[in-house]
């Protein structure tokens, strides 16, 4: 059936076409002119005029037509004569009304109420009772222009119009409030899974008069009564399915469920040859030949970009030192004089050493100096430099500072498992293992994979955000629900937190992962095994906790306690 009426959508009148989902009709809809869907109504609709009219009347199925005082009438493609008929200057022409309704106008002389899209309209000569309480409904408010009162259109005032006033018969009410009702808490379908049931689908059926009764029939599901949602079987035609009724219902879907094209998740990466092309461009003349030698080299031997990037540069730099781009035939008293004078401008000792390292693998590599005396040249002197850690308190007082649940979560997966920033940002949900209390480190630094504990605490967590956020890929996604966070908004999150927590030292997600590493060493955490779950390569970098460790002071008994004093 059709239920079509008059609506005034942006600024001129419109016919609003509503029916239950049906391929067949929705094609015999787009062929009429002026035919348009909105989104926004949730519903076809087309010129107000005769011949529209005509051709909605045509299409071979009943009619309901809906007149702007609330009044109805079917019209059956077998009996036309009996049908209400819209004017082509707007106007309507009643027949065969319900006594009910004009008993209603007898109660109510000269009001008149008309709902459309989310407002109500309503007319009326001034009577100090009624005036009274049409300023009672909410937002109401008085047009001077048209001479009417406006208000919303909400369950409240519709009910406080009825009560009051009676206007509508029962049928008609019954309409207005489930159309009211739809509109304001419309059935909405979810579809998504969550790291602790992987395996399976979670749907959620939510609004005005939920149907959840073709639920109860699915094969093998299961009720979860803590979040009012429905476990299914991760099988397509029951996917399908449930799609499909709830479509025809009228319902919103939201489907979370990642399909098959993971592609649209990823970013877009250009290939390195598509990367050296580019970087070519930047250098002209004498020096391009150059970057393309000691690219071709590095690219050859996979080495991420960005050291490809920081080696060229500071090749290139070398060169332009050195007086040209010909620097096969310099030797180690060049180089040591180059980074004595880069040494000399305050640069810091990392920049330095990746200087160092850029030289020494283009006389070794790329052009292959058997007489390049590489041992003379020298990096700086190592400082030792250690992390200024954070006690267990300050960290508690961290995790507790914000109350936005999706933060929170990112904060305590920082520390719990001790993850880098960027490993944190391309965690995926299928990563996060419940059943073997792990988190899967996919391509972490060097290239390498890794696995990491999952906290009790952080997986009670996990339960809580993925529910409210329903995360379809990545763990952490940005605001368009498709690409990763961002690391900016995690170091953002990091130093809202600290500074609600009033810690006073520079707090950042390293700074956290450096916690994490000392405080398993406080605990008494094997080091090799604090190597691993951090991702080292070499144990010498994860020995620098030991200096900052507080275990092995406080067990140190002090030579004063042994004096007979």
């Amino acid at each position: 059936m059709l239920i079509i009426s008059k609506i005034q959508y942006h600024g001129e009148y419109r016919i609003k076409v509503q029916f239950d989902y049906n391929k067949s009709l929705v094609s015999k809809i787009k062929i009429i002119p002026t035919a348009r869907y909105s989104h926004e109504l949730n519903a076809w609709h087309l010129a107000y005029n005769k011949e529209i009219y005509k051709a909605l009347t045509q299409l071979g199925i009943p009619v309901k037509i809906i007149t702007n005082d609330g009044h109805t009438k079917i019209i059956n493609p077998e009996n036309k004569k009996a049908s209400t008929s819209l004017s082509h200057n707007g106007k309507n022409e009643h027949k065969n009304i319900d006594n009910s309704n004009i008993k209603n106008k007898q109660k109510n002389p000269c009001l008149n109420i008309e709902i459309h899209n989310k407002h109500i309209f309503i007319k009326t000569p001034y009577q100090a009772g009624r005036i009274k309480i049409i300023k009672s409904l909410k937002g109401a408010w008085w047009n001077n222009k048209y001479r009417n009162w406006i208000a919303k259109a909400c369950i409240e005032n519709i009910e406080i119009l009825q009560k009051n006033f009676n206007y509508w018969d029962n049928e008609n009410y019954k309409r207005i409030y489930d159309m009211v009702a739809l509109r304001d808490d419309p059935l909405v379908l979810e579809l998504y899974r969550t790291p602790d049931n992987i395996k399976n689908v979670w749907v959620k059926i939510s609004g005005y008069r939920a149907d959840i009764d073709f639920m109860k029939h699915i094969p093998d599901r299961f009720y979860d009564k803590r979040f009012k949602r429905w476990q299914i079987p991760f099988k397509q035609e029951i996917i399908d399915r449930i799609i499909e009724h709830y479509q025809k219902l009228g319902a919103k879907i939201i489907n979370r469920l990642p399909g098959n094209d993971k592609s649209r998740f990823e970013k877009k990466h250009l290939s390195y040859g598509e990367k050296q092309e580019k970087l070519l461009r930047k250098f002209e003349g004498e020096y391009r030949e150059l970057v393309k030698k000691v690219t071709d080299v590095l690219i050859a031997q996979r080495y991420s970009w960005q050291t490809i990037t920081l080696y060229t540069g500071n090749i290139v730099k070398f060169a332009q030192f050195y007086g040209h781009a010909d620097i096969d035939s310099a030797n180690a008293d060049d180089v040591n004089k180059y980074i004595s004078y880069k040494a000399s401008t305050n640069v810091s000792d990392s920049k330095l050493n990746i200087l160092i390292s850029a030289l020494k693998f283009y006389y070794t590599k790329v052009i292959f100096r058997p007489d390049f005396e590489i041992e003379r040249i020298k990096r700086p002197r190592k400082a030792l430099t250690l992390p200024n850690i954070l006690s267990k308190k300050e960290i508690s007082m961290i995790l507790k500072a914000l109350d936005n649940i999706k933060h929170v979560t990112i904060l305590y997966t920082l520390y719990s498992s001790g993850l880098r920033l960027n490993e944190i940002l391309n965690l995926r949900v299928q990563d996060i293992s419940f059943d073997r209390n792990q988190i899967f480190v996919h391509r972490g630094k060097g290239k390498k994979d890794r696995v990491v504990m999952l906290s009790n605490t952080l997986k009670e967590l996990l339960i809580l955000y993925t529910e409210k956020y329903k995360p379809v890929y990545w763990l952490f996604e940005g605001k368009d629900k498709q690409t990763q966070y961002t690391d900016s908004s995690v170091q953002k999150i990091v130093r809202k937190a600290a500074a609600k927590a009033g810690i006073t030292k520079k707090v950042t997600p390293h700074k956290i992962r450096h916690c994490f590493a000392t405080h398993l060493l406080d605990a008494g955490t094997d080091i090799r095994y604090i190597q691993e779950l951090l991702g080292h390569k070499d144990i010498k970098t994860t020995l620098i906790y030991t200096h900052v460790t507080t275990r092995k002071v406080t067990e140190i008994k002090s030579p004063l306690d042994d004096l007979d004093i």
